[in-house]
């Protein structure tokens, strides 16, 4: 295959799918030291919440571009698949965030402060 014969779109499109890729590549490591953990010390809500709806977003340019399922782009698998990924550290950020919370309003209730 001559590089020359791949069009414009089509590597555009590789490109587009490189980059999601690289981004995705980093969320099951940080939803492993999150679940590890069991700490949200140094996350963010706002921006796992930015990059999630950044991602919804992705996938749904891709289904309005489309007329028939038949002409959805396959990159919008990648965009789904970061999404989900995503989706669930936002969902161990705000659990563990509950938890830890209750702990430490329980630990104030059970022992009262040192004067």
């Amino acid at each position: 295959m001559d590089i020359a014969s791949i069009s414009p779109a089509d590597f555009g499109q590789f490109l587009e799918g490189l980059m999601i890729f690289c981004f995705g590549i980093s969320w099951p490591f940080s939803i492993y030291r999150t679940w590890k953990a069991k700490r949200i010390e140094g996350k963010s809500m706002i921006f796992l919440a930015l990059v999630f709806a950044g991602y919804l977003a992705g996938v749904v340019s891709k289904l309005v571009k489309a007329y028939t399922w038949a002409d959805v782009e396959k990159i919008i698998f990648l965009y789904a698949i970061n999404a989900v990924l995503v989706g669930t550290d936002l969902g161990l950020y705000l659990y563990y965030r509950a938890k830890n919370a209750g702990a430490a309003g329980a630990k104030e209730i059970i022992s009262p402060p040192v004067e």
